[in-house]
């Protein structure tokens, strides 16, 4: 390397994560730093696709198949300046690393994609980003930040994205041919229950519309989540709601929730994309995702309802009216929340931990 050049290691797990430290890497990489990556879980192949191909490459699940790995030894031959990590769920080898940096005193950055993810890195970073003044509240709560320079960054996947030509003109034609554009987005455990409320709502509204399914890589590989998800949605389908499989070729969910009329989940990270994008988001909010988003982070609903960017539904109802009277206001308090800090900021807070 030469004497300016600096050396960063990114650890990812999930989508999210990939997207949200993407925009960084490729700016270090602009500025003649060198950059290696260390990933695992779905993240690893997106990396691969961008045509960076990962120093240290993990199992898709490392439940089922464990990374036989000690990530002191792994950082200690790549010997990098910084470490950059994101926290996926479950987390496992962003977390190993984030050990591993501080037991080797190498300078730690953390990158949040949602709200309160932070609390899964459970030892000291010296820099975090997160999405806004609430992630803040979140980070602070926490013993290991008290240090921390914390930074509000949006979220840098969100702000660098840009929907992909050709696209929008599919969705369009779809649009026009079944009526109003329902992108799904399911999850982990609670997808089966999130299929059911978003269809019995649907049916309530009695508009004719088109859902677009979309499940999470990562459960989808199981072969019985597959089964059983898919198997929901032949049953249901039908009356005014109709199913499309037209986009089963575009891989960037991002994309089809920024141009779908409604997007519905329970917390997924592309809820933000329909919201900056001024599109309907819709959060369904029961008992057992409660439950569950409350076993992953510091609160048990999506962050967005308060925030004004997304519409609760917490029982079948006709979630299309109701979604589309709030859509200004959504749209409104969107440009609010969705602070853009450029990435050559976020570089530059990176790079003065060498």
């Amino acid at each position: 390397m030469s004497e300016n050049q600096v050396s960063v290691v990114f650890v990812t797990k999930d989508k999210g994560g990939f997207e949200a430290s993407y925009p960084l890497a490729q700016e270090l990489k602009r500025r003649g730093h060198q950059v290696k990556v260390f990933a695992e879980g779905v993240s690893l192949e997106l990396w691969r696709a961008s045509g960076l191909e990962p120093t240290f490459a993990g199992s898709l699940d490392f439940r089922r198949e464990p990374n036989e790995v000690d990530a002191k030894v792994l950082l200690s031959v790549v010997n990098p300046d910084i470490v950059v990590a994101t926290m996926g769920s479950p987390i496992n080898l962003e977390l190993e690393c984030g050990k591993a940096a501080n037991d080797l005193g190498i300078p730690l950055a953390i990158i949040e994609d949602v709200w309160g993810t932070s609390g899964r890195m459970t030892c000291p970073a010296q820099l975090a980003f997160t999405v806004d003044d609430f992630g803040v509240r979140l980070m602070r709560a926490l013993p290991q930040f008290a240090a921390a320079k914390i930074i509000v960054a949006g979220n840098p996947g969100v702000s660098a994205f840009e929907v992909p030509s050709g696209i929008e003109e599919r969705v369009e034609r779809l649009r026009e041919e079944k009526g109003t554009v329902v992108m799904f987005a399911g999850e982990g455990p609670g997808t089966s229950e999130l299929l059911v409320m978003t269809f019995l709502s649907l049916r309530k509204s009695k508009e004719r519309c088109v859902v677009v399914p979309r499940f999470h890589p990562k459960y989808l590989n199981v072969p019985e989540n597959r089964v059983l998800w898919e198997g929901i949605v032949e049953a249901m389908a039908g009356d005014n709601v109709a199913v499309t499989r037209v986009f089963d070729d575009v891989s960037d969910t991002r994309a089809l929730a920024a141009l779908s009329d409604v997007t519905i989940s329970g917390s997924s990270t592309v809820l933000q994309y329909a919201a900056k994008f001024g599109r309907m988001s819709v959060s369904i909010t029961t008992e057992l995702t409660r439950k569950l988003l409350g076993e992953q982070v510091a609160y048990n609903e999506y962050p967005g309802i308060k925030l004004g960017i997304a519409v609760p539904l917490r029982e079948p109802c006709d979630i299309i009216s109701l979604a589309r009277e709030a859509a200004p206001g959504m749209r409104v308090n969107a440009k609010h929340v969705f602070r853009v800090l450029p990435i050559e900021e976020i570089a530059d807070a990176v790079l003065s931990l060498a």
